[in-house]
């Protein structure tokens, strides 16, 4: 549930990006990627970054798969590094930045008519940037 209050009305504004992406399919079933988002916004009325804006962004993963006869592993680690948040409205500026690394597992029983897929995974691995409790 939102609250009005939670919400800007900006009358006019200006959002600028641009993102790459690079995947490497490295062969054994093998594959690695990454990518990189930037964004620049502006408030016109306030000539101020938009509230709670983020302006670099990377995020990366990689992936591992083999089959064994009528099963199929997946793994799969992903991770997003985000730097400081702007905010007029939080008792700090910039919002602390922070990364997340997640592990999945993805399993596949190809049985006579039916396919069987239990998946696993640990999110936030190592728990950086975390925030302190005030």
């Amino acid at each position: 549930d939102v609250c009005s209050s939670d919400l800007d009305n900006i009358s006019r504004a200006e959002v600028k990006g641009v993102k790459a992406v690079l995947n490497v399919y490295a062969g054994a079933g093998f594959s690695v990627g990454g990518s990189y988002h930037f964004m620049d916004t502006e408030d016109k009325t306030t000539q101020e970054p938009i509230d709670k804006s983020v302006k670099n962004v990377w995020t990366a993963n990689a992936r591992w798969g083999h089959r064994w006869g009528l099963y199929h592993l997946n793994v799969n680690l992903n991770g997003r590094i985000q730097e400081g948040r702007y905010s007029k409205t939080y008792y700090y500026d910039p919002a602390p930045g922070f990364s997340q690394w997640d592990l999945n597992t993805r399993h596949s029983f190809n049985l006579k008519s039916v396919v069987l897929e239990p998946g696993f995974g640990v999110e936030n691995l190592f728990e950086i940037g975390r925030a302190s409790c005030r």
